[in-house]
């Protein structure tokens, strides 16, 4: 199973620098719910705020959803808005489409 995430948040420490580490950081920690994950800084055309994780660990979508904002409390980003798409099976295609 894997999983498109597309969220709102911001860092509850100030500056410019602590958001963006927050933000390493948070894409860091979700990189262990899965065997592989494409987020914007290791994919340049991936969308800011989005993720992609291939094969995730724990099909239960309750505890992904737990383990995701508690990855978002360690790393001081406030998630306000959130969405998940899950797609079961190999039958689907993404890709990122440049501008």
């Amino acid at each position: 199973m894997d999983m498109l995430i597309s969220f709102d948040a911001h860092a509850t420490v100030n500056g410019k620098e602590s958001s963006i580490e927050a933000y390493s950081e948070f894409y860091d920690e979700l990189g262990k719910l899965c065997k592989k994950i494409i987020h914007p800084y290791n994919e340049t055309r991936m969308p800011r705020s989005t993720c992609l994780l291939k094969d995730i660990l724990n099909a239960d979508i309750i505890k992904f959803k737990i383990e995701l904002f508690s990855a978002a409390r360690k790393h001081k980003l406030k998630l306000t808005k959130i969405a998940i798409l899950r797609a079961e099976g190999k039958d689907y295609k993404f890709s990122l489409l440049s501008s």
